[in-house]
């Protein structure tokens, strides 16, 4: 996971924040079915986080929107650093809190 070892380098965070990093990707890694970063589209992103919306009745948004900024961040260094080219797949791609809830008419 060399996208995770520039990370860990180019931020020099702390060894729980690396572990966290570490489970995060892993995670994303393993819902893939590869470690290929190249052939990480938009749509699997966002499969990603459908899945974890829909693995429990009570999701937990804080959770869910910590791993999609940890595989933002690792991406986003990625492209920065020229490892990447393109788009970073996890850009914007949050869960809103609280949700957004129509406005009343009077």
């Amino acid at each position: 996971m060399q996208l995770l070892e520039d990370w860990r380098r180019e931020r020099s965070p702390e060894p729980s924040s690396v572990e966290a990093y570490e489970k995060r990707i892993k995670a994303f890694s393993k819902t893939l079915g590869h470690q290929v970063a190249s052939r990480l589209t938009r749509e699997d992103a966002q499969q990603w986080k459908r899945e974890m919306l829909e693995a429990t009745n009570n999701p937990s948004i804080k959770g869910i929107n910590l791993k999609l900024d940890a595989v933002h961040t690792v991406f986003e260094i990625a492209l920065n650093n020229g490892r990447l080219t393109g788009e970073n797949p996890v850009k914007g791609l949050r869960i809103s809190w609280p949700p957004a809830f129509p406005t009343r008419c009077a």
